[in-house]
């Protein structure tokens, strides 16, 4: 009889350590292994949410919301799980790709979406002193900061290269805090592409070049590999065109082109593509003034680009005040508003000439905002479309092929018709 009590004993004993092991509520480091033991636990099963256990975060919701008890991708103490092209823990505790340089530690957000390396940056400030250009000891100077051989540059503050930035054998990328600039103190171009020269340029202001000769951005005629990128950059204030490119690649995107004397945008010998830019209140009108206004564009080749420009208030003594296009092969421009632009003391009707327009409105116009931006006076102009703007502008009967977004990142269209211009109106 002993020996059958203590198999008895021991078949018990095994079934209760059996049962442990498969009943629906065990919960391995919860009190008795019993998930009902958890604070919180439901009524019945495992519990749903994460405070109590984080370790049931895993895969691509690795973090836990102790908020609202649910596995999310990233929190605000997690945000180190956010990298590479997405490194920012978003609202939604979603990673995303940064939007602002304040967003990165490096203070640099690339075109990607992703965070440059603070090591692989060249820092200048208007009030720096330092030689190293370092984010700690920023260099005073975009030149200085070329000579440390950093694929990029970040600029902030007001930055004056006595003899202007000339750049040969160069491939760069400069990224630029809002309000920054950079001007020159003697006459000359403000940027110079000399020769095998790559330049990306994003959000500085490039102002004020001194003298007849004193250009924004100036493409050498030696350098026929030189290629420049401008995206949303202010180019104004400058004595001579605003851009002016002798061959090489042109590619401006988003960019404000303003009141510089020479006249606004000059490509010739080469490639160009300029997409959402406002060209306003260039050239010169005056005796002794420019030869050219708004735009002046030359090419052989058969790829250039001319859409969605709004280029107005532009002034000349000869040639075309507005826009006026010689390219041997098939060229068009498309979806551009080029009105009021004088020559001399008239506004021809010829606004635009040789630029084959698709989709345009080039109305001779007149000085008064007959668009109804929402202003042009006092300069600089303030190119946005407002409710008042006209039906040959804005949400054109028909125009619905549009796409992309325009100057200000907004979607094209935003209703199902197309507006035309830099700008789509957004009420």
């Amino acid at each position: 009889m002993k020996n059958a009590y203590s198999n008895v004993f021991f078949l018990a004993v095994l079934s209760l350590l059996g049962c442990e092991h498969v009943n629906s509520n065990y919960c391995e480091g919860a009190p008795h292994s019993n998930c009902k033991d958890l604070v919180d636990a439901p009524i019945d099963g495992p519990p749903t949410g994460c405070k109590a256990m984080p370790s049931l975060c895993t895969g691509t919701t690795p973090a836990c919301d102790m908020v609202a008890d649910k596995c999310v991708e990233c929190t605000v103490a997690s945000h180190d799980l956010c990298t590479g092209a997405e490194p920012v823990c978003g609202t939604e505790q979603a990673c995303r790709g940064c939007t602002t340089h304040s967003e990165c530690a490096s203070e640099v957000c690339l075109p990607d979406g992703s965070c440059a390396a603070e090591g692989d940056v060249a820092y200048v400030s208007g009030a720096g002193s330092g030689t190293a250009c370092t984010k700690a000891a920023p260099c005073k100077t975009i030149t200085t900061a070329v000579g440390a051989n950093k694929a990029l540059v970040k600029v902030k503050g007001a930055v004056v290269e006595p003899a202007g930035l000339v750049l040969s054998g160069k491939n760069l990328r400069i990224f630029a805090d809002n309000g920054a600039s950079v001007s020159r103190s003697s006459a000359g171009a403000v940027v110079e592409l000399a020769t095998a020269t790559t330049l990306e340029i994003y959000d500085l202001a490039i102002v004020d070049g001194l003298g007849a000769n004193g250009t924004g951005v100036l493409l050498n005629s030696s350098g026929s590999n030189n290629q420049l990128t401008l995206n949303h950059v202010a180019v104004r204030g400058c004595g001579g065109a605003g851009v002016k490119s002798d061959g090489g690649t042109v590619t401006l995107t988003g960019a404000t082109i303003t009141g510089n004397k020479g006249g606004g945008v000059a490509a010739a010998n080469g490639k160009f593509t300029l997409r959402n830019n406002v060209i306003a209140e260039n050239g010169d009108a005056a005796a002794g003034g420019s030869a050219f206004g708004g735009v002046s564009l030359t090419s052989t080749s058969n790829d250039n680009v001319f859409e969605q420009n709004t280029v107005v208030f532009n002034h000349s003594l000869i040639g075309n005040p507005g826009a006026s296009c010689s390219a041997i092969a098939a060229f068009h421009g498309r979806r551009n508003i080029i009105t009021s632009n004088n020559l001399g003391l008239t506004f021809p009707a010829s606004q635009s000439v040789g630029c084959a327009d698709i989709e345009s409105y080039t109305a001779a116009g007149t000085s008064s905002n007959d668009l109804h931006f929402a202003a042009i006076a006092p300069a600089p102009i303030n190119f946005h479309l407002t409710a008042a703007s006209p039906a040959t502008v804005r949400d054109v009967a028909g125009l619905t092929t549009c796409s992309g977004r325009d100057i200000d990142g907004d979607p094209r269209p935003l209703n199902t018709l197309c507006d035309i211009g830099a700008d789509e109106f957004k009420p």
